[in-house]
């Protein structure tokens, strides 16, 4: 049914194997790892939102104070697949 493939692909994410060409040059690393949740209504709360990239940001290893306000270009391409794994969880 319709709707259970749609609750299927909220726990399914891809992670391309190009890190820094999947990642939009123009977005700062914050507002890519909140895509998803925010897609799947995680609401706007700023604090939740600050709370939860940093907390995804440091499961995969990187200090959000560094990353946090970058962007892809400015990171190396092993941060770039770090993120890119964030935006997974």
């Amino acid at each position: 049914a319709p709707g259970q493939l749609r609750r299927a692909r909220a726990r399914m994410q891809i992670i391309m194997q190009d890190p820094v060409s999947a990642l939009n040059p123009r977005r700062r690393v914050r507002d890519l790892v909140w895509e998803g949740p925010s897609i799947w209504g995680a609401g706007d709360d700023t604090r939740d939102k600050d709370a939860r990239v940093d907390a995804a940001l440091r499961d995969v290893g990187l200090d959000p104070a560094t990353v946090r306000d970058r962007r892809p270009h400015e990171l190396s391409g092993g941060q770039c697949q770090r993120v890119c794994i964030a935006r997974a969880l």
